[in-house]
């Protein structure tokens, strides 16, 4: 299953995927407005922050990052999620 996140500039979600209630154990509609890399493991928030600001400054480019999230119930699942930025002309409106 695949965990889609959309994030607006703070790292807010504006659209959670199904799957994080399957994976993760978290109503994905709990998810909107929450930064969710709240859920990921402290070392690897850290370096997905900085993967995150880095994509922000070059359009088109893509990372394929490996995180821990943490699961609603405990205890963390490893996670292989690619980020890349939108595009501006697929940027919803708010």
């Amino acid at each position: 299953s695949e965990l889609i996140a959309l994030l607006d500039g703070e790292g807010r979600a504006t659209y959670a995927s199904p799957a994080f209630a399957r994976v993760l154990g978290y109503a994905p509609d709990r998810l909107l407005g929450w930064g969710v890399l709240r859920l990921l493991h402290a070392d690897d928030a850290a370096v997905t922050r900085a993967a995150l600001a880095e994509l922000l400054r070059e359009p088109g480019g893509q990372r394929e990052l490996r995180v821990r999230a943490r699961q609603a119930g405990g205890g963390w699942r490893t996670c292989a999620t690619p980020c890349r930025p939108r595009s501006p002309a697929r940027r919803r409106k708010t």
